[in-house]
């Protein structure tokens, strides 16, 4: 199916971003930009600084209108980073 969207070609992998390009991305996607670094940076571990885990944690704090300090609490409550409501 995606080679019908976007053809047969060589796949990108991009792998982990630095700790430097994860946060950029962290707070470039986060609507409440407010969060200390600490928290940020535990997150951004707890996700491998992996861009697609990233951009996913901030839709989900970004869809509940919640922070990520909120968001923090939530993963270490739960094994599964999938309930996000």
């Amino acid at each position: 199916m995606a080679d019908a969207v976007v053809g047969t070609g060589t796949p990108v992998r991009i792998g982990p971003f630095s700790a430097d390009e994860a946060r950029l991305l962290l707070r470039k996607l986060e609507k409440k930009t407010n969060s200390p670094d600490s928290i940020i940076n535990k997150i951004l571990g707890l996700l491998g600084h992996i861009p697609l885990a990233i951009t996913q944690a901030a839709a989900c704090i970004n869809r509940s209108g919640g922070d990520l300090q909120q968001y923090l609490l939530l993963f270490e409550q739960s094994e599964s980073v999938g309930s996000c409501s």
